[in-house]
């Protein structure tokens, strides 16, 4: 059967990516399900798309949701641009190598404004800036490694009255300056929940995925009650946690060339002609490097954070 007539049998969903309408297509309905519990605050009526991406597997009795964990199943993705012919983004059986192509931030226009860095973001309370409380308030960026806590410090700020932008990935459009709300599911381990004390609480509909460290949980901003009008934010602060077996907590102001490193670190899959914006972004941001052991630290690094963005 040809790409053409597999897509016609597809199911579909539509998405507005920040003015660009991508179409995400698939003939298995945990796949939709699957992109509408994890881009819903995107999700527009159909209608013609500027991207459509189309998800493929070997093993048609299964998603490609759930051919993800199969290391013998091929998985392909599909792209075309404007209703021209169809392209393949990727073809893997293990691992994908690639970024992701939802949303479509490696084409254009996309790929021509925006960043997207590994890290956290939030808007400052009482700071929602103009456009009615949806932006342009002041914006705090927060990076480090995986299991340095940076999920649990962006929730307990949020509990905080931290207007919550992203978890893990984000945007930042260097056209405009601004971080954009892009507020996935957050990956919330077991660990997590038991330090901020919701150890046994049940989110409806979240998604659960089980690790060699234990379970995550995916959940939506909204069912933890957290603060999500601010459409935007100008970045204004840095943070880089550094969970390690310290004795103290100690915080250190960051020199510029130590902030454009980290910052370059930190940006995914980095076209060549993006560096200059990036290394520009790093050169506007005052950097505070935390180091701290989590678990008996975590609410003074709060405090912390919470205090700089006040200043």
């Amino acid at each position: 059967m040809s790409d053409e007539q597999q897509t016609s049998q597809a199911l579909g969903l539509t998405f507005d990516f920040w003015g660009v309408k991508c179409r995400v297509l698939s003939v298995h309905k945990p796949d939709i399900a699957h992109m509408a519990y994890y881009f819903g605050e995107f999700m527009v009526k159909p209608e013609p798309p500027d991207v459509d991406v189309f998800l493929q597997t070997g093993n048609p009795e299964r998603s490609f949701v759930e051919n993800l964990t199969d290391p013998a199943t091929e998985k392909k993705i599909l792209f075309r641009t404007d209703g021209t012919d169809w392209q393949v983004w990727e073809a893997f059986t293990k691992e994908s190598k690639n970024p992701a192509l939802v949303p479509p931030f490696y084409l254009p226009p996309l790929l021509d404004r925006v960043l997207l860095l590994h890290g956290a973001a939030l808007s400052a309370p009482n700071d929602k800036g103009n456009d009615n409380g949806r932006g342009n308030g002041k914006g705090l960026l927060v990076f480090g490694a995986p299991k340095s806590g940076k999920s649990l410090i962006s929730l307990a700020l949020g509990n905080k009255g931290f207007g919550f932008l992203a978890d893990d990935q984000v945007v930042y459009d260097f056209q405009g300056k601004n971080i954009l709300a892009y507020r996935r599911p957050l990956g919330i381990r077991e660990n997590t929940w038991k330090l901020l004390g919701l150890e046994g609480q049940k989110i409806e509909g979240a998604a659960q995925l089980d690790t060699p460290e234990g379970t995550t949980f995916m959940v939506r901003a909204e069912a933890l009650g957290l603060d999500i009008s601010a459409q935007k934010a100008r970045p204004a602060h840095a943070f880089f946690l550094k969970n390690e077996d310290v004795k103290e907590l100690s915080v250190r102001k960051m020199s510029k060339a130590d902030v454009k490193k980290h910052v370059l670190d930190n940006t995914l899959s980095i076209p060549e002609q993006h560096v200059p914006q990036a290394e520009a972004l790093a050169e506007s941001l005052p950097g505070l490097e935390i180091s701290f052991q989590l678990e008996r630290d975590w609410q003074a690094v709060v405090d912390i954070i919470s205090r700089e963005a006040s200043a």
